[in-house]
């Protein structure tokens, strides 16, 4: 059962921010046309992965669809449990696998304003990616197998353009304690994601 319809499709995604700058609901659209033309610039590329959904060359599978070191419990330095359970339905590896490097990657807070502390952690990357490959190695098929670096690109975007698409909708999906908000969880992200675009050769080699 599909929890949250399109959850992480990103053309429906794309369609809710395209939808937020024509309706401009909120009058910011003006002070944010760059970080639109940034996230604009990326998503052709990123809807290769949807394409090869589409087309079957990457399977659906039952995944987490939420995946971060915070939906895990721990005894000592051992986790043993996996919780919020109410994402979990079809998917495909790429959405736990991204958005788990979305998280652990990021050396500050998903809300940082100063984005001087925000990098992308590539040993991070580098260590979760070898653990969880060596056991996702034995299902993965070909067609999967070459786009796992592109994964935590496609997650990390994916989320940009939801905070970029609430703060020009006035804030009305997250929850926020400034006016702000929304628009320093996009730039966040974009900082992310440019740090990701700068280790792309060592992501593939990973």
């Amino acid at each position: 059962v599909e929890a949250i319809k399109d959850f992480h499709r990103l053309s429906f995604r794309v369609w809710q921010l395209d939808e937020a700058i024509k309706g401009d609901r909120a009058g910011r659209l003006a002070g944010v046309k760059e970080l639109v033309g940034f996230y604009k610039a990326r998503q052709e590329k990123l809807m290769v992965i949807e394409r090869m959904v589409d087309a079957g060359e990457i399977p659906m599978r039952v995944v987490h669809n939420d995946t971060k070191i915070d939906n895990l419990l721990f005894r000592g330095e051992k986790a043993c449990a996996v919780i919020d359970l109410d994402t979990v339905g079809p998917g495909i590896l790429y959405y736990d696998f991204g958005d788990s490097i979305r998280t652990i990657s990021n050396t500050a807070a998903e809300d940082e304003k100063d984005l001087d502390k925000v990098e992308f952690n590539a040993i991070a990357f580098r260590e979760f990616a070898r653990g969880y490959l060596s056991k996702v190695k034995s299902i993965t098929t070909p067609g999967e197998a070459g786009y796992y670096y592109l994964a935590p690109v496609l997650m990390t975007f994916i989320m940009g353009i939801r905070f970029l698409a609430d703060y020009l909708n006035g804030d009305v999906y997250y929850k926020t304690h400034y006016p702000d908000h929304n628009l320093v969880r996009s730039r966040v992200q974009r900082r992310l994601i440019e740090g990701m675009e700068k280790q792309e050769n060592y992501m593939k080699e990973v």
